[in-house]
């Protein structure tokens, strides 16, 4: 052993391999149980008295044979006297300090989920350095538990990590509400367990689709009823915005305009671009797959998609959180162009909402500015929140341990107070949160009805910010009659307002347009009162109009395009409690319009 390694290396393989007695082995587990603190915070007397163990351990234990152990610790001080290691005063003062500090001390109790996930990955030897920071790790740990608490049962679990943005290095890891109690799935790591992410894949889809040219950042979607047969989507709240941009559709998380723009891209597409970039749901590997991903049919650990928000924050290179010190960093990985993450930076970014209130609840330091995206899965059974700045990187998950339904359970009632409030406690850094995305971006001239690259057709037109090397192929295909206008298409699924396709187009107000005569609604009549039955207090109600056979028509409620008929066929529609307006158009643009009301 001489031969090839010196003597202080010898001695620190002895020091971490020494018998304690009972289970303790090591220098650190001695002083820890013994003293409650760190080998390097021992004294000299305290580090005398753990040296003159490992000679008879059982017999020289200090709690059960103080004296034996005292007498052991004498002659180890003498002898360093004698040797010249220590001063005749440092001596005596050793031999006279009393053992305040010992006693039998528990272990340090903290990150236990990534302190079992280091033990149980990988054998070392000597002092393990994780990445953790212990005060951000504690103050998680606490804003955890405390959020928990305040749902009065709604979930029972969560899982925080937080992570430096530059270095992908792992600040703090709380995998469950409380590793050490007696409750079910304490000691489960939650931030490896595989659930539905809900919509927080939507800014990947919306990167994705810009990144391949199908999707500007101002284009105008079209959020309505869609149809694929036997998949029908719909939204969270049950209710349609219609028209929106796709910035609005991102943050307001609206799940029709992803199906659609999901469609552009292909599903096939999207799932091998999500094994590619990490996410190891076996899932992923059906032969059947659908439009459902950017809705939560896929299955991540708070750990993957952490990863792939990394490359957001990070201009595109994505990597694992890192969470050890030692060895090679995990290879990054180029998740998405540095301009198109610069143009999701831009479009996910909002204010977050209050912190916690009660004891917690205090001024912040510094108000950060933040992207963040939230999602729920399908039956409240999953609650996440991610969020990003220049600094940090902060995921949540919140639900119930057997992974049951918990109505009311939500991404931005349960799991977003809990990031807002992590990240306002974050300690700030000497340079800015939020970076300058000019560099990644360029200036475009688009339509100002349609958001999309302007044609010569386009009367008015806006500067809109896009990724800089976005190719500008696709542009306004919108016709632009004089008047107002109201765009329609047989459903949200077909809509696309580039290249030259045809549009209905309704010019002017429905409610202020007379029946021409030539199209009237046959059913219901004008004014019709219908009394609902239903337990949701909806009807059915059978919309005819007077069009021909050979024609189409195109049926309206309250300004929102319901869906087509041919000619004389009845078009079923449900309609909600209130006042409201059917109106109908056909091909050559003619229009009528009658109110209802359902009570």
């Amino acid at each position: 052993m001489e031969r090839t390694l010196d003597k202080r290396k010898i001695l620190e393989l002895y020091l971490n391999h020494a018998p304690f007695g009972g289970n303790i082995i090591g220098i650190e587990a001695a002083a820890r149980r013994f003293f409650g603190r760190s080998a390097r915070d021992l004294s000299l007397s305290e580090a005398a008295l753990l040296a003159g163990m490992p000679q008879a351990p059982s017999r020289l234990n200090p709690l059960k044979n103080p004296q034996g152990a005292l007498k052991r610790r004498n002659e180890i001080l003498r002898r360093l006297l004698r040797a010249g290691i220590i001063s005749k005063a440092a001596c005596e003062e050793a031999l006279n300090a009393p053992m305040v500090h010992l006693g039998r001390h528990d272990f340090p109790r903290e990150a236990a989920h990534p302190a079992f996930n280091v033990r149980n990955a990988k054998s070392f030897s000597g002092i393990v350095q994780t990445t953790l920071d212990r005060d951000i790790q504690r103050i998680t740990e606490l804003v955890t538990r405390a959020h928990l608490a305040r749902l009065n049962g709604l979930a029972d679990q969560a899982a925080v990590i937080v992570m430096d943005v530059p270095s992908g290095e792992v600040l703090a890891w709380v995998g469950s509400r409380d590793f050490w109690a007696d409750a079910p799935g304490a000691q489960v790591d939650h931030a490896r367990s595989r659930r539905s992410p809900g919509s927080a894949l939507k800014p990947f889809v919306y990167g994705l689709a810009m990144e391949r040219g199908l999707l500007y950042p101002d284009e105008l979607l079209l959020d309505g009823p869609v149809d694929y047969g036997s998949y029908r989507p719909g939204n969270f709240s049950g209710d349609f915005e219609g028209l929106v941009t796709t910035t609005e559709a991102l943050r307001m998380s609206l799940n029709i305009p992803a199906v659609v723009v999901l469609k552009r891209i292909g599903s096939d597409a999207f799932r091998s671009w999500l094994v590619g970039s990490g996410i190891r749901d076996p899932n992923l590997m059906r032969e059947v797959w659908g439009l459902g991903s950017p809705l939560g049919s896929v299955e991540v650990t708070l750990e993957e998609l952490l990863r792939l928000y990394l490359g957001i924050a990070r201009f595109g290179s994505a990597q694992s959180p890192v969470l050890l010190r030692c060895g090679e960093p995990p290879p990054a990985q180029l998740l998405l162009r540095p301009d198109v993450c610069a143009m999701l930076w831009k479009m996910m970014e909002q204010p977050l909402p209050g912190d916690l209130p009660g004891t917690l609840e205090r001024e912040a330091r510094y108000a950060p500015r933040v992207c963040w995206k939230t999602g729920t899965s399908a039956g409240y059974r999953d609650a996440w929140a991610v969020g990003f700045n220049a600094h940090y990187l902060v995921g949540v998950w919140v639900g119930q341990d057997s992974g049951s339904r918990s109505p009311g359970l939500t991404g931005r009632n349960a799991a977003l107070p809990i990031l807002g409030a992590v990240f306002r406690r974050l300690p700030p850094k000497d340079y800015p949160d939020y970076p300058d995305l000019s560099q990644w971006l360029k200036k475009v001239r688009v339509c100002a009805d349609s958001g999309m690259p302007a044609s010569n057709r386009c009367p008015r037109t806006i500067e809109s910010d896009m990724p800089r090397r976005m190719p500008l192929e696709r542009v306004c295909g919108l016709p632009h009659q004089p008047l107002n206008h109201f765009l329609c298409a047989d459903s949200a699924g077909d809509w696309d307002l580039a290249g030259h396709r045809h549009f209905p187009v309704i010019n002017g107000p429905i409610s202020e347009r007379a029946p021409s005569g030539r199209l009237t609604i046959l059913s219901p009549a004008a004014n019709a009162q219908f009394i609902a039955t239903s337990a949701d207090g909806a009807v059915e109600v059978l919309l005819k109009s007077s069009a021909t056979k050979s024609g189409s028509v195109y049926w309206f409620l309250d300004g929102i395009f319901l869906g087509q008929s041919m000619g004389e066929a009845a078009f079923p529609a449900r309609i909600s409690p209130g006042d409201h307006q059917i109106a109908v158009m056909d091909d050559s643009g003619d229009t009528s319009a009658v109110y209802i009301s359902v009570e």
